[in-house]
This record gives C-alpha cells, structure tokens and sequence, in this order.
C-alpha cells in the first residue's frame, strides 16, 4: 500500500514539473511577441505622413499632385539681411525630395530633359519689408548656389508665384517663398546654399540705393 502511494506521489510530482516547464518557456515567447507588436506599431507611427509643414528630417507627406515630399534638410535659424532701405528677414531654408512623382512632377523632369524618377526642391521662406518713405525696387533672391556646384536663376526656375518682393510702397511688408528644383537625386553631400540678392533702387529713377548681398546656410 505504502509503495503505491509514493508511486503516486512520483507521478504527481513529474506531473506538476512538467506544467512548470511548459509555463516557463511559454514567457519568453509572449514577451517576445509583445516586444515585436510595440516595434511594429513604433514603425507604423513613424511611416505616417506629416500633416501641415514639415519641420523635422525625415517627415513626408503627399502634395496636391499626388508626389511624396520627404523633408531632407533644414536650416531654421532666422537670419536677418540689412540692405537700407530693405530689410529682409530669412525665416527657414528646406531641402524636399520628391518622389513617387505625380503627373505634374513628371512633365516638370521631362521639360528638364531630366531622367531619374526622383529629385529635390529647395524652398525659402522670407519677409521682406521696405523701410523708408520712399517707393522702391527689390528683387529679392536672384541666385541660388550650392556647395556641390549648381547655380539656380530663380526668375525662370521659381516654382512658386508669390515671392513677395518686385515694386515697394513705403512702409509696408510682404511675405514671400521661392520653391525651385535642384536636379539631383541624391543631396547627402549638400551642405549648403548661398542666396545671391539683388540690389536696391528707386522704383522712379534708376539711382542705386544698396549693393545686393550674398547669404549662406550652412545644413
């Protein structure tokens, strides 16, 4: 009798290890699982377009035309460019890079004679306010260069049809933007851009009343 009790009790004992075991080396498992769900939905939240402006690396959003912009880089520490009468102050300088391009964006290349499926847009963002009493001429940015050699006329490549600058009342202040397409499909080795300003007349006479200026942003 007594050796078919303990014969139970051993087999009640290797029953009750085995739950152990089995519950032991399901925990892992589950906390595996768990960890890679939070990395997923992590990844999922990170993917998300950006409604409104984009302001930091790497945020995206879709256009008006259907292409995906992707914010590459950003200079927004305001520069201030005194050229009296004009004051002009450089509020952010952005490089997008458009891809998965719309219908627009690809009569835009083909018009370029430009052949990849991809390339980027530098965007300024300005105001622009005139000083004095008098009516004035400001053109604003005339050039953009950058330090991997490309030169930009901004009056025939401007994306953008308020720039904000041209004729002057006294004492007023306009906003403007230029949007302009660098023809590139790869800007890591950007590291920065120049504005080449133009200079300051008299809107009624042609007397000069300040040199342009030349304005670099570093990224």
């Amino acid at each position: 009798m007594k050796k078919a009790k303990l014969i139970l009790f051993l087999c009640f004992m290797a029953v009750l290890t085995a739950c152990g075991n089995t519950n032991s080396s399901t925990e892992p498992t589950k906390k595996e699982e768990t960890s890679k769900e939070a990395s997923k939905e992590s990844a999922q939240k990170e993917n998300k377009p950006t409604s409104g402006r984009l302001s930091k690396i790497g945020e995206w959003k879709k256009d008006k035309n259907g292409s995906t912009l992707t914010l590459k880089k950003i200079n927004d520490k305001q520069k201030e460019i005194d050229l009296s009468p004009i004051k002009m102050k450089i509020q952010d300088v952005k490089v997008f890079e458009y891809s998965n391009l719309g219908e627009d964006d690809k009569e835009l290349l083909s018009d370029n004679q430009y052949e990849k499926d991809k390339y980027h847009r530098i965007q300024i963002t300005y105001t622009t306010e005139n000083t004095s009493d008098k009516d004035v001429l400001f053109s604003g940015v005339d050039v953009i260069t950058t330090n991997t050699k490309k030169q930009i006329q901004v009056n025939t490549a401007n994306l953008y049809t308020d720039k904000g600058v041209g004729s002057f009342y006294g004492k007023v202040e306009n906003e403007g933007m230029v949007v302009v397409p660098l023809l590139v499909d790869d800007v890591s080795d950007l590291s920065s851009i120049t504005l080449h300003l133009s200079d300051v007349y008299l809107n009624d006479e042609p007397e000069l009343l300040h040199d342009g200026a030349k304005v670099k942003f570093d990224f």
